[in-house]
C-alpha cells in the first residue's frame, strides 16, 4: 500500500477496527458490520497516530500513518470527518475538518504530495 508507482486510484481506505490484526488491503465496500469495540473512540488526533503507530510496529500492518481520517460523533451529525496529517519524523501534527464525500481524495492527494492540508478545509482553517 506503500507503493505510489502504479496508483489504483479506486478505494484507498483502510477501516481500522481492531489494533491487534495485520491491514495488508485496501478495505473493499461493501464492508461488513463490526462488532468489535471501537478502539478510537473518544480519542483526539494525536492519540490516534500513536495508537496507529504502534499498531503498525507491533502487527506489521502495511498502512500510511501520516495521513488519516478521524470518523468521530460530529461526522454522523454532518457529514464530515476529521483528516489528519501528521509527521513520523517530526511529531508535528495538522488536522482539518473536511466533507466525507471527499476523505479518499484527501488522503490520496496528501499521501501522493499533490495538495496541501489546508486545502481539504471545509471553512478555511485548520483545527
Amino acid at each position: 500500500m506503500e507503493e505510489k508507482e502504479n496508483l489504483n486510484l479506486d478505494l484507498m481506505i483502510v477501516v481500522i477496527d481492531n489494533l491487534e490484526k495485520t491491514y495488508a488491503e485496501i478495505s473493499e465496500l461493501p464492508m461488513a458490520a463490526s462488532h468489535s469495540p471501537a478502539p478510537f473512540k473518544g480519542k483526539n488526533a494525536e492519540e490516534c497516530f500513536e495508537m496507529l503507530k504502534k499498531m503498525k510496529a507491533d502487527t506489521g500492518s502495511e498502512i500510511n500513518v501520516e495521513n488519516f481520517a478521524v470518523f468521530d460523533e460530529r461526522s454522523v451529525e454532518d457529514d464530515t470527518v476529521l483528516i489528519v496529517q501528521a509527521s513520523e519524523k517530526t511529531g508535528e501534527i495538522e488536522t482539518v475538518r473536511g466533507a466525507l464525500r471527499e476523505t479518499d481524495l484527501a488522503l490520496v492527494n496528501l499521501w501522493v504530495g499533490n495538495m496541501d492540508i489546508e486545502e481539504f478545509a471545509l471553512d478555511g482553517t485548520t483545527c
